[in-house]
Parts: structure tokens; sequence; C-alpha cells
């Protein structure tokens, strides 16, 4: 998306953003968000904005690798829910969570993020 609208949009947002009820208590479990932006003050700023009880708001100047990394934890969430379908163990689990996290690292440096 950087790339296409590049000379429009500088930032972008990821991350789990939506606090969920809990069963049985009318609080909300803690949520947060990255404000990915090459100015630092704006994202500063956007984070003031943003954060607040249960929701905490983090600010990184890797547009792009948030970008991949945004979209492609939900494939890695969706790799390790099927290998806990599969009844598998949890060094499973957690190899598949690793290698996805070692995968996603790649493709975003060849995309242009920064490690």
């Amino acid at each position: 998306m950087t790339q296409v609208l590049e000379a429009e949009l500088r930032a972008t947002r990821a991350g789990p953003h939506r606090p969920e009820p809990r069963e049985g208590d009318p609080g909300r479990d803690a949520a947060l968000s990255t404000i990915a932006m090459e100015d630092p003050v704006i994202a500063e700023t956007l984070q003031d904005v943003f954060a607040c009880d249960g929701f905490r708001v983090y600010t990184n100047p890797d547009v792009i690798g948030c970008e991949v990394a945004g979209a492609l934890k939900n494939v890695m969430a969706i790799a390790a829910g099927m290998a806990e379908g599969l009844g598998t163990g949890d060094n499973t689990r957690a190899a598949v969570i690793t290698r996805g996290l070692a995968e996603l690292t790649r493709l975003g440096c060849a995309m242009g993020a920064t490690r």
C-alpha cells in the first residue's frame, strides 16, 4: 500500500486494536497498536492522542515493515491454529510461530522494511 500511495500516505497503523470484553468481567482486556511513520514528532503526537487506559500505542519509523508484519501475523495465527487443531504439542506450535517470524522478517526486508 505504501508503494502505491507513497506521495500521499506516510503512516500506517498495525496491531490488535480492539480490546475485547472478558467473560464475567465488565472491563476490557488490554489492546495495542503501532503507528508507523517516518516523522517521529507527528507519530508521538498521534501516540498521545490515541493512548488511554487499556490501549497502548507504540511508534515505529518502519512503515513497510509494519504493513507487512500487520498482514502476515494473521497468516501465522491461522497456521498456529491449524497446528493446534491437528492436536500437535506446544513445541510444534512454537516451531510454526518461530519459523513464521523468521520468514516474515525475510519477506519484509526483501520488500524494503528495516530490520
